[in-house]
């Protein structure tokens, strides 16, 4: 199982089947298998009890009610999460169902966007000790490190912070990728990712290379099938597009050493050293009228140009051969 902090050169994607379950364990598990054969990292769901989220006559009621998953059906998702290999991630919106997810031993707690300020929430889910994963939609940086402070005050410093605009979809220009940045200088020392909720993968290889590599996708089997996030979700080949190209965007922000880098094999021959451009006399002085500077680049590199200019030659030099150092005194 891949640790979800290690992502600081593979992207973790985490797939958001979230309702589209439909209220089925059994099209819940064959999500999960979907999703794992498109190349998710792991899945995600969404924990909770519909009155200790909103009102009756909240008009989202009974649309979130039919949806409801019982304690026993999240076990059963558990279990086939755990007998394929994936992680099982949910986000918990209220104190009994964090009770309930830390019972099944995820390895991470979600924060919605909507529950930024829920302090008290938040304090629950980190006071178990495992990574918070928090997202930042309809945030500001105060409310963000309010909810940073409330994790660090658990003594839990495994945080993965997600730029995320609670829009669906948004348009690009209200994406404000720029942010990932930002929250990766202001919060050194945690991951940073997106919570993307864009058509398809252009914003994700932005964020990557802007530093993010912690990626969250609505995910569904069959986007016709009914339900309020079915739509906006990505279906299984949508899905192995995007981490496919969130995995090139991984192989391009590579950091490599300059003796690793592949263009370097061919510097010799595409820079220039310095020749004789014509025929120099022994004790000759070198000018910009007698050395010029030519391909291949594996003698005197030309950047010493200056520095040769000036001096003598120590020996009778043809036109057109290169300079070694035997040939200055």
């Amino acid at each position: 199982m891949q640790d979800l902090f290690n992502t600081t050169t593979d992207s973790f994607v985490l797939a958001e089947i979230g309702l589209n379950h439909n209220k089925d364990v059994s099209l819940a598990c064959r999500m999960i298998d979907d999703a794992i054969k498109s190349g998710a990292d792991g899945v995600k769901f969404q924990s909770y009890i519909t009155e200790h989220l909103m009102r009756a006559d909240n008009p989202a009621y009974n649309i979130f009610k039919d949806l409801e998953l019982s304690a026993d059906e999240f076990r059963q998702i558990a279990d086939h999460c755990k007998a394929v290999n994936i992680p099982f991630i949910s986000t918990p919106f209220c104190h009994e169902t964090v009770e309930m997810l830390a019972k099944l031993d995820v390895p991470a707690f979600k924060i919605a966007s909507s529950d930024i300020t829920y302090l008290d929430l938040i304090s629950h889910a980190a006071s178990f000790g495992k990574p918070v994963i928090l997202s930042t939609g309809m945030s500001d940086f105060r409310e963000i490190d309010n909810a940073v402070e409330t994790i660090l005050g658990k003594n839990n410093n495994q945080i993965i912070i997600l730029h995320c605009i609670s829009k669906y979809p948004p348009a690009e220009e209200d994406l404000c990728l720029n942010a990932i940045a930002v929250l990766k200088n202001r919060y050194p020392h945690f991951t940073i990712g997106f919570s993307d909720h864009t058509p398809n993968p252009t914003a994700a290889v932005a964020s990557r290379a802007l530093g993010a590599t912690f990626f969250e996708k609505h995910f569904t089997s069959d986007k016709s099938l009914p339900g309020p996030d079915q739509a906006i979700s990505t279906d299984p080949d949508e899905m192995k597009i995007y981490i496919d190209a969130i995995h090139s965007a991984d192989r391009m922000c590579r950091t490599l050493s300059a003796a690793d880098r592949a263009d370097m094999t061919i510097a010799p021959f595409a820079r220039r050293s310095l020749f004789a451009e014509c025929d120099i006399s022994a004790g000759q002085t070198f000018s910009a009228e007698n050395i010029t500077a030519l391909r291949p680049g594996d003698g005197i590199p030309v950047s010493e140009m200056n520095c040769i200019i000036g001096k003598q030659a120590a020996r009778n030099i043809k036109a057109g051969t290169k300079l070694t150092r035997d040939d200055i005194r």
